[in-house]
């Protein structure tokens, strides 16, 4: 996740683009060049990885936001795709909040809201294996069941207030 401020002149189109090749592009390539093997599969299942900025946007980085929500259209779009071929490939959309476990947390003061907002890898690893098992669509792991249920409600107060948090 790429932190920057699109005031600032020093940001190159290569920066800006980074995430977008990596996150959405990366997912959307290896789709596509995994499809033909998985088609012929009796059964085969593709899980991609968005976040909880799926759903609602950092301010502080808004291009990894926008490249986890074209993730999550693309799941849904590719999910639309296979059923109509009638192909047996389940898709699985993984919206993991925070890792405890990377730099990420520095972002976020040592107390309670880095203890609310993230989540150990292993209980991520569980969940995603869990939500496998039962061929569940999308897994909202911790916090992300939160705010996806929050954004439903309160999405202009809830940016607005989140975005504020960030950038002070």
């Amino acid at each position: 996740m790429h932190e920057f401020d699109l005031f600032d002149e020093s940001i190159t189109y290569e920066h800006l683009t980074a995430e977008i090749n990596t996150n959405l592009n990366g997912t959307i390539y290896v789709t596509k060049a995994l499809l033909p093997l998985l088609a012929k599969q009796q059964e085969a299942m593709i899980v991609n990885v968005s976040s909880l900025l799926a759903n609602i946007t950092v301010a502080n980085a808004p291009t990894y936001s926008a490249t986890k929500a074209g993730v999550h259209m693309f799941s849904d779009a590719l999910r639309e795709q296979i059923r109509a071929k009638g192909k047996n490939i389940h898709v699985m959309e993984l919206c993991p909040p925070v890792i405890s476990e990377t730099n990420l947390t520095d972002t976020y003061d040592e107390g309670l809201m880095n203890k609310m907002i993230s989540l150990p890898l292993a209980k991520l690893v569980n969940a995603g294996i869990k939500g496998m098992q039962k061929n569940k669509l999308r897994v909202n792991a911790g916090f992300t069941k939160v705010m996806r249920f929050s954004m439903k409600f309160a999405p202009d107060y809830i940016t607005h207030t989140w975005g504020q948090m960030i950038l002070k």
